[in-house]
């Protein structure tokens, strides 16, 4: 086990010769006290609700096949469990491998690794994480950020001290390209940056360290290694003329690449902040970029959630 800085904990369970346990079943229950499992957030392979109370009722009250990561918590703490692939899950594709129990004083997540009649592979090595939420120190002035965008009203912008600078296709003076860290005209983007900070206004453009405008020279000289091998098909509507492609964190050279351009960035146009959009975990099978795994001879996808975290 590793405890990290941040209150991470991640653990990893091994066994070289797995055959010589003789266990039929292998499940691992992490519980939580009623008091503070009062809610539930869950992977999802869509933008679909997810979160809301647990349910009532003793036993098991939710199941699943393999998800990567579950949160329950409170108003004011919780715990996230992750997992960034099934690789050393026999049971993951089975309805039950994740299930939620309300067991009197306690709701638990279990997660069933081994069911009746399968086997462990050889070097069994799985590693999971746990993570206690909030991760910082939440600000004590964070509910008087009033941000706006480029759909705000006049209401709305009243009363503004966040200005997100939104990409707009076409425009002289936002970012060059769709959530890239770069002005389509230097001199005007400084200009709106000053006029801004001149207004009592903090400046905070629309970025995205995980996705990336595909005509850039870096993407088209590291796209074997960076490729998720996915394009947001939303971008070249309202007039982009490049793809915006998903990025792999852990694509070799990818994340020092991206946080040195985007710190660049700030510095060069004095930025308050970055507004970073689509920084859940993608999943995808792409071996060379990082992504994905092998069970059973066959290619599965993974989530680089570690990576994620690392960037």
């Amino acid at each position: 086990m590793t405890f990290e800085y941040d209150g991470l904990l991640l653990v990893a369970m091994t066994c070289d010769k797995p055959e010589e346990l003789g266990a039929e079943e292998l499940a691992i229950d992490i519980p939580v006290g009623t008091e503070h499992a009062l809610y539930l957030h869950r992977y999802a392979a869509w933008w679909i609700p997810t979160s809301g109370a647990i349910p009532r009722g003793e036993g098991v009250i939710e199941r699943s096949a393999f998800i990567p990561y579950v949160w329950s918590g409170d108003n004011d703490r919780g715990l996230f469990w992750f997992c960034e692939s099934d690789e050393m899950w026999p049971n993951g594709e089975a309805g039950d491998a994740i299930e939620i129990l309300r067991q009197g004083d306690r709701v638990a997540l279990r997660l069933n690794l081994l069911a009746s009649g399968q086997s462990l592979p050889e070097d069994w090595r799985l590693v999971f994480g746990l993570q206690a939420t909030p991760v910082e120190p939440i600000p004590k002035d964070w509910r008087k950020w009033r941000m706006t965008g480029a759909l705000a009203g006049d209401q709305v912008r009243a009363r503004q001290n966040v200005q997100i600078v939104w990409p707009q296709a076409n425009a002289r003076d936002p970012l060059g390209a769709f959530g890239w860290p770069e002005a389509a005209d230097e001199q005007a983007f400084a200009e709106q940056m000053k006029g801004l900070h001149d207004r009592g206004l903090l400046a905070v453009p629309y970025l995205c360290l995980t996705w990336v405008t595909d005509d850039t020279p870096e993407w088209r000289f590291f796209k074997r290694d960076w490729e998720g091998k996915a394009y947001d098909p939303s971008i070249p509507e309202p007039g982009w003329k490049h793809q915006f492609a998903l990025a792999s964190p852990v694509g070799k050279g990818y994340a020092d690449f991206i946080v040195w351009r985007t710190r660049q960035f700030m510095e060069k146009y004095h930025i308050d902040g970055t507004y970073h959009d689509q920084t859940h975990p993608y999943t995808f099978s792409n071996t060379q970029a990082g992504w994905g795994c092998k069970r059973d001879g066959k290619e599965r996808i993974s989530y680089p959630i570690l990576g994620y975290r690392a960037l």
